[in-house]
């Protein structure tokens, strides 16, 4: 209806899902990579949750059109709410099996051996439930007989359920434990920080000088970064000519909406991405953000021991690991062990006010229960592991078996890690883990720290054996260059 006026080559504003448009911000690549690690490394089940309208389905078409579809036999469940003996013959139907009997054990075991024979010819079955939220708990919980279907290296059904955020509280239910604890992959989907909403206008209209500045701002606004949101109102506002969203033809150079623009004053926060306003009105962006990040660049869920450790004293590391942990643990339902390594000046007991009694120096070197130094914070499902009771150093325990052995109960217990060290300058304790976790994340204090302290510091690291994932600068209070980032 209103292409031609604006010179758009097709309709930008369809509310259907179009993997043609699809926009990546952080979290939907995050999505998209979890389904592509998942799926063509046989991890069995992927989980991906969001809000309705944040893309679930639009990511996952995307990763449908990249398929190699003769490869790939997909079973796409459009009604979850069927029972489980339902949900096989439906499994039967896409597979072309007959069906030839009721029980459900004879159907597990036909359908066993066709999925061998897909697995044998190089086949990967997927299985798709979309709005898994509506499914019954009964048959959500028979779905770990379908991912028991397995060889000895591979799952041979890989399933992907997405589902709104009520689904995450679903799995939580004790009937459903056994199931996820079968989850290999899992995802959120977030919606859209003020400048992703905009980049995603951009996306679309391939340009962004369809709208006026009020216009962009108040679409933004109301949208709360839904794109099904930003669709809606996008396509009303070019068909109504609204008052409030007048939209107008002006000349494609003209920089609305620009991303590429610093901003005039600079927060001081955390920065693994630029700033971003509230997400979900949490006004906790800047752990979300580091979340998102640190989960795109460890899709393996069974990889998730983190060390945090900063240069010297008085980066802050200590504060961005706590609420760090305690965002994962609240806002993503993760289950999640905040250990302070820090023998000399320890502060998460005293943040919390725990007077241990025990610590996890104590039980790795008395080979002791683990719980015994494990302090759950409130009803919450945070943990918080103090270093020893005494408070120092005790670097002789750290013999590789004993830590292997020890990191391996932690990773059965928890689904997160979090790794609070000693600054790398003052201790050798942080460098001496560094080669036992599964990634590092680096915190400076952006405008104190020296630029070649941070770089020392850094090659310390790696030539421990330390993978680095990423740099926070923290207390930043001024503009800092993207090209510090880069180097970095």
């Amino acid at each position: 209806m209103y292409q031609n006026s604006y010179h758009l080559e097709k309709e930008p504003s369809r509310i259907t899902p179009d993997p043609e448009s699809l926009f990546l911000s952080p979290s939907h690549k995050q999505a998209l990579s979890s389904i592509t690690y998942g799926v063509r490394n046989r991890k069995g089940l992927v989980v991906i949750t969001g809000e309705a309208g944040v893309g679930k389905t639009t990511v996952l078409r995307s990763y449908l059109e990249r398929t190699d579809k003769p490869k790939v036999k997909i079973i796409y469940i459009v009604n979850p709410k069927v029972t489980f003996k339902n949900l096989l013959r439906t499994i039967y139907k896409e597979l072309g099996l007959d069906l030839k009997t009721d029980d459900i054990v004879e159907m597990l075991n036909r359908l066993y051996q066709r999925l061998m024979e897909e697995n044998n010819q190089g086949n990967t079955v997927l299985m798709i439930v979309d709005d898994a939220q509506n499914m019954p708990v009964e048959t959500l919980k028979n779905l770990r007989l379908l991912s028991n279907l397995e060889t000895s290296k591979d799952k041979l059904l890989q399933m992907v359920l997405l589902g709104q955020y009520e689904f995450e509280e679903t799995l939580d239910c004790d009937a459903l434990q056994q199931l996820k604890q079968r989850i290999a992959i899992r995802s959120t989907i977030l919606p859209f920080t003020e400048d992703e909403s905009i980049a995603y206008i951009t996306h679309r209209f391939k340009k962004a000088s369809v709208f006026t500045k009020g216009a962009l701002k108040t679409i933004v606004k109301e949208a709360q970064g839904i794109p099904h949101n930003l669709n809606i109102l996008c396509d009303h506002a070019l068909v109504t000519r609204s008052p409030h969203f007048i939209p107008r033809a002006v000349p494609e150079h003209e920089p609305i909406g620009r991303l590429d623009r610093a901003p005039e004053k600079m927060p001081s926060r955390p920065r693994f991405l630029p700033h971003t306003k509230k997400v979900l009105g949490l006004g906790l962006d800047k752990e979300i953000r580091l979340y998102q990040n640190l989960s795109v660049l460890i899709p393996d869920s069974s990889k998730k021991i983190i060390q945090f450790i900063g240069s010297r004293e008085g980066e802050g590391t200590s504060t961005v690991v706590r609420e760090f942990a305690r965002v994962s643990a609240s806002k993503f339902g993760k289950l999640v062990l905040l250990l302070d390594a820090d023998q000399y000046h320890p502060t998460q007991h005293l943040f919390f006010n725990i007077q241990p009694e025990c610590g996890w120096q104590e039980v790795l070197r008395d080979n002791g229960p683990i719980d015994k130094a494990l302090y759950q914070i409130g009803e919450t499902r945070l943990f918080v592991s103090p270093s020893s009771k005494n408070f120092v150093s005790n670097l002789q325990i750290l013999n590789p078996l004993l830590i292997d052995d020890f990191w391996k109960k932690l990773r059965e217990r928890f689904d997160l890690i979090l790794i609070d060290s000693p600054p790398a300058t003052i201790s050798a304790d942080g460098l001496a883990l560094s080669s036992k976790v599964d990634g590092i994340v680096l915190v400076v204090e952006a405008e104190k720290t020296r630029w070649p302290v941070a770089e020392s510091v850094k090659d310390r690291i790696k030539r421990s054996g330390g993978k680095i994932l990423g740099i926070v600068l923290n207390k930043r209070r001024l503009y800092i260059p993207e090209w510090v980032y880069k180097r970095l």
